[in-house]
């Protein structure tokens, strides 16, 4: 009876099996098959012989199940704990079943296991079922799954960076009857050009791509050429390209070796390649090529130009690269720019450039980093640091009606930024350096009607700044050199009742400028009280402007005599 029971329990696990192999499984459908074999080899003899095909059943299903639930880890950043016991499962698995395989199966039953050990960071014992495989008296496997061990052994050295060993293995498996061939060649290729044999490599990599039978092999049909193969490898050829001599000729021979829709990309490639390695006058080269390709849209010629610009200056072609900075820019006004992502970092490059730049020049700026600097805040007009930074090139430049322009200009941004985040210390010192710029530029430029309006704006949209009282005075300075001295006593005295005593300077100045103000006005009225007025404020000038009150006060009553004859 019990015997009867096991082959109805045995033939209904490879019903369920066979079911689900019939359609795709997901990790629920997994978790069910699986749950269901467990129980069916708990009940199974070690002796019946259908054991061994339900084992081997069960060890795939669990390494499938390891697949399924890595990706969903990777996907979820979780740390991958069950996959890696589903992978040490199947593991146990394969170990119990590959004694009793067939030569056949037993090969591609020991990859997996190796492939498991690897995947589960057990490399040595992935190494040492390799070796058997390699080292096996000849017959003991087919040529096939030698090339696999021989490829795996590649990679494993590969991924520790040891170029020379992984090399010697992906050439043995070059040897063998490899379906992977051209993952192999690829392979190798990439040690060739890590070991710096730099033209080899770019050969094998050439080889390969013209050989449409070795990609074929590369697909699950084995029949057409895998286009993501394909796409990665003719990419890959950019960047071997640029190691070496790059003519029209390396850069036609990537175009035809291309597929039509990744041709741009590649060629974009080698433009930033070649630049990274130190061959700026090629990279000008290739992105003059890049844009002949056509089918350039907007925002692609405005970053291919931004590039230009970088190299142009890495080049020392200063005023060139001002010049391409300057038409970059030009492209952003004119065409706009629509790819958000794209955009952001072209705009980053952009301003590196300039900041960059200035700081090389920051003890001799030049007019081309000026130049520069208009260009960026004409298109970014936002950017409160670069206008700020833009006015103080000026400054060093004497440039001083531009510098004192970008100087408000800035200012405002950063007021406006405060409004929004008061404590923000940047923006306050742009705020405030801005704003002290703006009349310094005014000062030098020795406008009268400059200064003035600089001084006005200081209190305007500062008038508790740091700085207020002395603008002020200055402020008064102006309406005393232009003769209005109405305006200019009222300026004055106000600065003589509220200047603080740790600018005493300011005060007695004041306090002098502004009586000289009232005997020019001949207001001898307002004279004799405002000096004894500030007789008292001031008492180290009390003499002389007791003098200056009695004076005023015998003009006061000469003039009422001569009123009353």
């Amino acid at each position: 009876m019990m015997y009867v029971y096991r082959s109805i329990l045995i033939a209904l696990v490879i019903a369920a099996v066979s079911a689900a192999h019939a359609v795709k499984m997901d990790e629920t459908t997994h978790n069910l098959v699986i749950q269901r074999l467990e129980i069916g080899v708990q009940n199974m003899d070690k002796s019946e012989p259908e054991r061994i095909g339900i084992l081997l059943r069960l060890a795939d299903l669990y390494a499938d199940r390891a697949r399924l639930k890595a990706m969903n880890e990777i996907s979820s950043g979780s740390a991958a704990k069950g996959s890696k016991q589903d992978r040490s499962r199947a593991i146990a698995l394969y170990n119990q079943v590959i004694p009793h395989a067939s030569k056949e199966k037993r090969g591609r039953l020991v990859l997996q296991l190796a492939h498991l050990y690897t995947l589960n960071d057990q490399n040595p014992k992935a190494l040492s079922l390799y070796e058997q495989v390699l080292k096996a008296p000849k017959g003991s496997f087919d040529s096939e799954v030698r090339a696999l061990a021989s490829g795996n052994m590649g990679d494993i050295f590969f991924r520790k960076n040891d170029f020379k060993t992984a090399l010697s293995y992906f050439e043995n498996a070059r040897k063998e009857k490899a379906k992977n061939r051209a993952l192999v060649e690829y392979r190798i290729a990439w040690c060739l050009l890590n070991l710096g044999q730099n033209e080899k490599a770019t050969q094998t990599l050439i080889s390969l791509l013209r050989s449409p039978d070795i990609l074929a092999l590369q697909s699950l049909d084995g029949k057409t050429v895998d286009p993501v193969f394909l796409e990665s490898a003719s990419n890959d050829l950019a960047r071997f390209l640029a190691h070496g001599e790059v003519t029209n000729r390396e850069i036609q021979l990537l175009v035809d070796l291309s597929p039509d829709k990744n041709r741009k990309q590649n060629l974009h490639t080698l433009g930033e390649e070649t630049d990274r390695v130190g061959k700026k006058q090629t990279s000008l080269m290739v992105w003059q090529f890049y844009l002949d390709e056509g089918n350039v849209g907007p925002t692609d010629r405005i970053e291919v130009q931004t590039r230009v610009t970088k190299i142009l200056y890495d080049l020392g072609k200063t005023s060139e690269a001002a010049e391409a900075f300057d038409k970059s820019t030009s492209l952003w006004r004119n065409n706009g720019c629509k790819d958000t992502e794209a955009c952001s970092e072209i705009k980053a490059r952009l301003r590196k450039i300039a900041t960059a730049w200035n700081k090389a020049q920051r003890k001799n700026p030049t007019n081309d980093l000026f130049r520069v600097y208009k260009s960026f805040v004409n298109t970014f007009s936002d950017d409160v640091e670069m206008i700020h930074w833009a006015a103080v090139v000026g400054h060093d430049l004497g440039r001083h009606k531009e510098s004192a322009e970008l100087f408000r200009q800035a200012a405002l941004l950063a007021q406006a930024n405060l409004k929004k985040d008061p404590a923000n210390k940047s923006m306050k010192n742009i705020f405030e350096g801005s704003l002290l710029g703006e009349i310094e530029m005014a000062e030098a430029g020795n406008d009268i009607k400059a200064r003035e309006n600089a001084y006005n704006f200081y209190l305007e949209v500062n008038p508790n700044g740091a700085r207020a009282i002395e603008v002020r005075y200055q402020r008064a300075q102006v309406f005393y050199q232009t003769n209005r001295y109405r305006e200019a006593f009222s300026e004055f005295h106000y600065l003589t009742l509220n200047t603080p005593s740790d600018k005493q300077d300011i005060k007695t100045k004041s306090a002098d400028l502004s009586l000289d103000s009232l005997a020019i006005l001949k207001d001898d009225e307002s004279l004799q009280v405002r000096s004894l007025e500030y007789a008292r404020l001031l008492p180290e000038r009390k003499t002389e402007y007791l003098k200056i009150s009695r004076k005023a006060t015998m003009n006061l009553v000469a003039v009422k005599l001569n009123d009353e004859r």
